[in-house]
């Protein structure tokens, strides 16, 4: 939470800083109640096995991101880091509630 006004900021979106981290901030309300019927569907190995894999993949695809935006590559993917970290919290959160 502590960086998304300056992954806001980099990104050149449209919408205010501080804006978007209320809406992050909700966002990490809303998937922490939706991961909660995950606990009692699912063992919670194979919840840390999902969460671990996605939060990997989101990790890879942001670095992928800024190594491509250093050699000027990324001009057509600005909207790639926004949606990487609502995954990112959104597999986060299904290890977490369980």
């Amino acid at each position: 939470m502590a960086n998304t006004v300056n992954l806001f900021r980099e990104t050149d979106q449209t919408i205010n800083e501080h804006v978007a981290s209320i809406i992050f901030g909700m966002a990490i309300v809303i998937f922490a109640v939706l991961s909660l019927p995950l606990v009692k569907t699912f063992q919670r190995k194979q919840l840390l096995v999902v969460s671990s894999v996605g939060v990997s993949l989101c990790l890879f695809s942001l670095g992928t991101y800024y190594y491509l935006k250093s050699f000027n590559m990324a001009d057509s993917f600005t909207w790639l880091p926004l949606l990487d970290f609502l995954a990112y919290i959104g597999f986060f959160m299904v290890r977490s509630v369980g």
